[in-house]
């Protein structure tokens, strides 16, 4: 690469960067939906002004921060370093054992699937033989538990070992984070390490996606380890240990591959670095080690190939399915990227399932394809992307309300982070997210007048090429998840630089006297936000539910024929009276079969009984009654049982369950047919339903006292000592 293209393409790059990082930090102000309380009760420029103030407090405490540690001792740093990582860490395993969060999609399909595969039966064949991209998830996954079963692990506890699984999947990928911010680093790296381990383990994602057992997890570590070898790899050292790296690398890009594909978009990252780096260097040096390059070259396509054929018959033995025909073809995610928001939808999954053969699916997909470009034209489809970039990029919850909102267990700890009190946890979300954006492009502007492409720069332009990625392919907000960590290291990174080139903010004089009266304002302003919304929080009533069951998955019907009966067993641990089953009538009002609704518990006897009459059942139907409330004291088994009183002929109902081969989507409860057990959970909700206020007077003072606090803790923490004079 000549040096004018180097330079061309390093200044088009980082301006493409700041561009897409500065639209993410502006529609990043925006309102959330998701925060359904604060989104209905206040105005969108209060909203704006929440997120902005946080981002502030947050940003201005860590600049303080950062040149606190500069000032402590490398023991001092060090211990600081493990109380953080421990405390993490602890906290990481108390919110997947209070949470027991489910598996959905993705998940159950492979989950499933490795677990028959386990047992020497198949895997689940609709999904995988459309979807023959997720058999390195799988062929991971069957690992896994595979191990697992060899240390004598229950088959009960196989959900929760992969959570943990995925717990250090992702902690080792933060622990990489930090060793390439360590390396980067000439002088004070133990300070740099603990400011992005603060600024990590400050970020809710670590804490609530431990149980997001993804692809999107467990390729962070691969991507970071790739980042972090071809750092090191920059470094002079022997033959020997550069000749390990160089293969070490190609089995990383490899498995980071096989697990998920947008892994290629770092192998092209560091590809277009290093010919940038090499263009912009000195004629004289640019001719040195190419024999030695050569051999590394070669050392790294063999390892390639070998790595790449041994995963690839390793997948095809435990996936043992032929889907020459029946796998959906590149072209099929870019087609459906053109419609719908760019998400996934089920119609576009069928039209392409529809074609028997390969080639009719890529032509079929290209048909639709090329009708969609016509039909949308430029300004729809600028719309469509712009509306993908939103979607996938600027939320930082990452749709997790819904994703993760189905548990074993329901308690308080749920309520306050997925229940109706999640808008201030979806909230910080967003705050923290505008302040890591705020970093993240102050740390690339000034990086690109450095004019030195390091990891730094692989990192940025992989974040950019993802970007540019799901503009074509299909979108979602799961899919920016696999790259948050890369995130915390640029706005470490960024918070460091600025540090260091402005220096932080230090008491009075001018800069003091700004910050005091921007803390001041924000204070008055939390204040007044309290004030004001006294009434809204505390005296006016809505709707509110507390769940106790969410088995929402469905796969199948089961037909309840004349003196049939189905039952569905369920713990409840705290109160409830409201339930909602899934049911269906092909016969609509012509049906005349009757069925008796019955529910009870082991020790309240019936609480509910109804008489249901299938003519009222329309199509497939979602039967919600709400009922006197059922108190508990200690945790009891209850039983809801649907039997066909009057039926004949087709004259019947279905109930709606999931049954997805060896996983149970709610293992506190048993599925039965006359008595028979089956495999799977009836689609089955129950829940608490009461009018109440959001919070009481005395929670919502004592909530208010403490915001204020801590804005004043940080005040104080920022304005330091009063100087002396002299």
């Amino acid at each position: 690469m000549g040096k004018k293209i180097a330079k061309g393409f390093y200044s088009l790059s980082y301006i493409l960067f700041c561009v897409f990082v500065t639209a993410m930090l502006l529609f990043g102000l925006k309102v959330w939906n998701d925060a359904e309380f604060l989104f209905a009760t206040q105005k969108n420029v209060v909203l704006l002004v929440i997120v902005a103030a946080g981002a502030f407090f947050l940003g201005v405490f860590f600049l303080k921060l950062s040149n606190i540690l500069k000032s402590w001792k490398e023991k001092k740093l060090w211990a600081a370093i493990a109380l953080v990582s421990i405390l993490a860490i602890v906290l990481q395993l108390l919110v997947l054992n209070m949470l027991e969060i489910s598996y959905l999609w993705d998940g159950v399909n492979v989950f499933s699937s490795a677990v028959s595969r386990l047992k020497g039966n198949s895997v689940v064949e609709l999904y995988f033989s459309r979807y023959a991209n997720q058999n390195g998830f799988l062929a991971v996954t069957y690992s896994l538990l595979k191990a697992g079963k060899l240390f004598g692990l229950a088959e009960a506890d196989y959900v929760y070992y992969l959570n943990v699984c995925n717990l250090i999947f992702m902690d080792t990928a933060i622990a990489l984070g930090a060793a390439i911010l360590y390396r980067l680093r000439k002088e004070k790296k133990a300070a740099t390490v603990l400011l992005f381990l603060l600024i990590t383990a400050l970020n809710p994602f670590i804490y609530l996606w431990t149980a997001f057992y993804y692809t999107s997890i467990l390729v962070m570590p691969i991507f970071l380890g790739i980042v972090y070898l071809a750092l090191c790899m920059e470094e002079q050292q022997k033959w020997q240990i550069k000749m390990g790296q160089t293969a070490a690398l190609a089995i990383l890009l490899v498995l980071g591959t096989r697990l998920r594909q947008t892994t290629l978009i770092l192998a092209i990252a560091i590809v277009l670095a290093k010919l940038v780096a090499f263009g912009l260097r000195n004629t004289a040096s640019k001719t040195k080690g190419s024999c030695m390059a050569a051999i590394y070259t070669a050392v790294f396509c063999l390892c390639l190939f070998l790595t790449n054929y041994a995963c690839k018959s390793y997948e095809a033995k435990i996936s043992n399915l032929d889907t020459t025909d029946t796998a959906f073809p590149a072209i099929h995610w870019i087609m459906m990227g053109l419609d719908h928001g760019g998400e996934y939808n089920n119609s576009d999954a069928d039209y392409t399932a529809s074609f028997p053969t390969h080639e009719e699916k890529v032509k079929g997909d290209m048909d639709l394809l090329t009708a969609r470009l016509k039909h949308f034209g430029v300004k729809g489809i600028s719309k469509t992307y712009l509306q993908k970039f939103i979607s996938t990029w600027v939320s930082a919850s990452n749709a997790y309300p819904f994703r993760l909102s189905v548990c074993q267990k329901y308690t308080a700890v749920h309520d306050l982070i997925f229940g109706d009190k999640k808008d201030f946890v979806i909230y910080y979300h967003q705050i923290y997210q505008i302040f890591l954006l705020f970093f993240i492009l102050s740390g690339a502007i000034l990086q690109w007048k450095e004019k030195k492409p390091d990891s730094i720069y692989i990192l940025q332009i992989s974040f950019l090429g993802t970007i540019l990625f799901h503009l074509i392919w299909e979108a979602g907000p799961l899919y920016s998840v696999s790259l948050q960590i890369v995130c915390f290291l640029l706005g470490a990174y960024g918070v460091l630089s600025i540090s260091e080139k402005a220096g932080t903010v230090k008491g009075y004089g001018n800069k003091g006297y700004l910050i005091n009266t921007l803390f001041f304002i924000g204070m008055c302003i939390t204040a007044l936000f309290f004030l004001c919304n006294t009434s809204t929080f505390t005296k006016e009533t809505k709707e509110r539910e507390k769940r106790v069951v969410n088995q929402y998955l469905a796969s199948d019907n089961l037909k309840i024929q004349n003196g049939e009966q189905v039952s569905q067993t369920f713990l409840a641990t705290r109160d409830f009276n409201y339930l909602n089953i899934h049911l269906c009538n092909h016969e609509n009002e012509k049906n005349t079969s009757v069925y008796q609704l019955t529910l009870s518990g082991e020790d309240h006897g019936i609480v509910y009984e109804e008489t249901i009459y299938a003519k009222d059942i329309l199509l497939d139907s979602f039967l919600m009654r709400t009922f006197d409330t059922v108190s508990i004291q200690e945790p009891e088994r209850f039983t809801l049982s649907l039997k066909a009183v009057e039926s004949k002929g087709d004259n019947f109902l279905e109930v709606i369950y999931f049954q997805m081969k060896d996983y149970d989507p709610y293992t506190k409860g048993v599925f039965t047919k006359n008595g028979k057990a089956l495999k799977g959970d009836m689609f089955l909700m129950i829940s608490e339903k009461t009018n109440s206020p959001y919070t009481g007077r005395k929670l919502y003072a004592i909530t208010a006292c403490l915001f204020l606090l801590m804005e004043g803790a940080v005040w104080i923490f920022v304005k330091g000592k009063k100087r002396s004079t002299k």
